[in-house]
């Protein structure tokens, strides 16, 4: 077997923030690049974009059996944000005035290709149609800087469950 070639994550993922897309399944380039995306990308943290799934287990257990059987449940998304934010120039804390609470938008990330390299139709990305938490001020700490915590709920409707090529527009 050839060993796959890797791919080095820093440096190669890109996320925005997206107001709307009509079909979550099908991203439309001029969708992602409309007036109202943000490039989060270099405002999250190393560690501030994490998106992870979880999945409930249904008990299947049988009288028959001393065995316990299980079934997958439902599925949840944990998608935790912190990204730093600079409350003396609004110029320079995009973040922090765009991820407003109660904002509905979409997260869209492209992953293994570098940040440097505009993101084009059939690149592949994750999509998460989300509504947000209330901001919360974190990492208040000796030598560090400001930062702002923030979780992303899913919304209807959902995600666009694997990587999906942007379409061109």
């Amino acid at each position: 077997m050839t060993q796959p070639a890797a791919v080095v994550f820093d440096g190669y993922d890109l996320v925005k923030w997206v107001p709307a897309i009509a079909d979550i399944d099908f991203p439309a380039l001029s969708e992602i690049n409309a007036g109202g995306s943000f490039d989060a990308t270099c405002y999250l943290t190393g560690d501030g974009w994490n998106p992870q799934l979880t999945q409930d287990r249904v008990d299947d257990s049988r009288l028959c059996s001393s065995l316990n059987f299980q079934l997958g449940g439902r599925k949840t998304w944990e998608l935790p944000m912190l990204y730093t934010i600079n409350p003396e120039s609004p110029d320079d804390d995009d973040a922090r005035l765009t991820f407003v609470e109660g904002a509905s938008g979409y997260f869209v990330e492209r992953p293994a290709s570098p940040y440097t390299t505009a993101l084009a139709a059939w690149d592949y990305v994750w999509v998460w149609a989300v509504k947000l938490s209330a901001p919360q001020l974190a990492g208040r700490t000796a030598n560090g800087r400001w930062l702002q915590s923030q979780t992303a709920y899913l919304r209807p409707p959902g995600e666009s469950g694997s990587l999906v090529a942007v379409i061109a527009s």
